[in-house]
């Protein structure tokens, strides 16, 4: 690789380049524009492409990686930070948004890690006075004291290829080393990709008081477009598609049976010396049996079983918003008429396994995983028991989604709510909220009609009526005095 950094040292300057700048904080929405720049830039017309882009805390994984292994996942639970899996290889990096994230698109035979990072590293320490020497593991080291405070990752395809690194600006260090230490590390036997601890780790703020993001932005930036005649910077937002919800290769990255799902098989002992076999993020078997102690399992490894039995978590700690996990989590049948009263019961029930209060006697990684289940016990029943939540649950819709709406719709919702607003009587009030409760029933019977039909579309139609008639009905109940519920 060393060769491809000197030969094309003076490389005349290239017609076009283009800089995609993310201005989205989710490590899923970015990762799937990195695919989507990836797939759809069109090189030849418009040259090499750059894309930035910084983060809400996350833990990305390499796509070979374990992360169980390489996380702190009841940490990350805990803490409300998100576990990715991307498609390159390499090892887990921390991300918030004190760091850049960088992804550079060229030609697989224009790709050349050490140039890259050999060119922004000059251009760095030249603005801000620093001594940056990218290693021979195509890392950032900040001198002096040989800190890490940029890691790299490739991949190639399709006669393409991207070179990823990160760029630590400004972070809490203690909290990021203990994002990265997994409890059960010392426990797990696995052929999965490794990351390779730095000696040290660093950040540019503290050899640069006061540095932001923006600014070493910037500073990338204008290194990338200098090797260009022209270049066009383009937002994520002008994108004219919706590359959030666009899967490459059968590839869902927000997905569990992608982040967790795709982790290679591994072992892992328990506490009570048993051994553990995982195959695809589920326990496939404990010591010849997939009946492993309900307890051990809830409290030691935060893994699930594959068989079907009531044991319980059915599904482990940390995943991604897919519309069946919170059904799968509290054991419930995933529909959307459920039995309020049911999923009470059970509601009660798992979190009295859980509370807290049981684990004040025990290790501070149990207690901290005790209060990762009971948190998002809490997060699930809250979703699950309210019918407009549950149904946006399960259509990955957002409470501002307008789509299904119609000019129609919306002004018999308006001169609905102008009536409303002229009766003065009680009485008439009571009538009206009489009919609006009927009115809610059956829009939440044709809601349940629609899932149980897989008619999603006249589900998300349904939903946005429910919207409405749910925000009369409290108008109503509040000139009455009565619960908004």
């Amino acid at each position: 690789m060393a060769s491809c950094a000197a030969s094309a040292s003076k490389a005349a300057l290239s017609r076009l380049g283009t800089v995609y700048v993310s201005k989205n904080r989710s490590i899923f929405a970015n990762l799937a524009f990195e695919e989507w720049v990836f797939h759809q830039h069109n090189l030849e017309e418009n040259g090499d492409a750059l894309l930035v882009w910084s983060n809400d805390p996350a833990v990305v994984v390499g796509r070979h990686q374990n992360p169980w292994l390489e996380a702190n996942i009841p940490f990350l639970d805990a803490n409300g930070i998100a576990l990715a899996r991307r498609r390159s290889g390499g090892g887990t990096v921390y991300h918030d948004r004190g760091n850049l994230n960088v992804s550079l698109l060229t030609s697989q035979k224009q790709h050349c890690r050490p140039r890259n990072l050999r060119r922004f590293a000059e251009s760095l320490n030249r603005h801000f006075g620093v001594k940056i020497v990218p290693n021979e593991r195509d890392d950032m080291i900040l001198q002096p004291g040989d800190r890490k405070i940029s890691g790299t990752a490739a991949r190639k395809a399709h006669g393409r290829a991207y070179h990823h690194f990160t760029m630590l600006v400004d972070v809490d260090l203690p909290f990021l080393k203990k994002t990265l230490k997994s409890p059960w590390a010392d426990r797990i036997e696995t052929n999965a990709t490794r990351s390779v601890p730095a000696k040290a780790v660093g950040y540019l703020g503290q050899e640069v008081v006061g540095v932001t993001v923006e600014e070493v932005q910037s500073v990338v930036l204008d290194t990338f477009r200098s090797s260009f005649e022209k270049s066009v910077v383009i937002e994520s937002s002008q994108v004219p598609v919706d590359y959030e919800k666009l899967t490459w290769d059968n590839v869902d990255l927000r997905e569990w049976k992608w982040n967790f799902g795709k982790t290679p098989k591994f072992t892992i002992r328990l506490k009570d010396g048993r051994c553990t076999k995982v195959e695809q993020g589920v326990i496939a078997e404990v010591d010849g049996s997939v009946e492993a102690d309900i307890t051990t399992r809830c409290e030691d490894c935060s893994l699930s079983p594959s068989s079907t039995s009531e044991a319980w978590p059915p599904v482990p700690l940390v995943q991604s918003a897919s519309p069946t996990v919170h059904f799968e989590y509290l054991g419930v049948e995933e529909r959307y008429d459920i039995d309020s009263g049911a999923l009470k019961r059970r509601f009660l029930e798992l979190q009295n396994q859980v509370h807290p209060d049981k684990a004040s006697a025990v290790s501070e990684d149990k207690k901290q995983l005790f209060e990762g289940h009971s948190s998002r016990l809490n997060s699930a029943y809250k979703i699950l028991a309210d019918p407009v939540l549950r149904a946006e649950y399960m259509l990955n819709a957002k409470e501002d989604d307008k789509s299904a709406e119609s000019p129609e719709f919306l002004m018999e919702m308006l001169e609905k709510g102008e009536e409303i607003e002229h009766i003065s009587s009680d009485k008439k009030l009571e009538v009206t909220r009489t009919q609006l409760l009927e009115d809610v029933e059956r829009l939440k019977t044709e809601m349940a009609d629609h899932f149980s039909k897989a008619k999603t579309d006249e589900a998300a139609a349904t939903l946005v009526r429910l919207r409405y008639y749910l925000r009369l009905l409290s108008n109503v109940n509040s000139r009455l005095g009565f619960d908004s519920k």
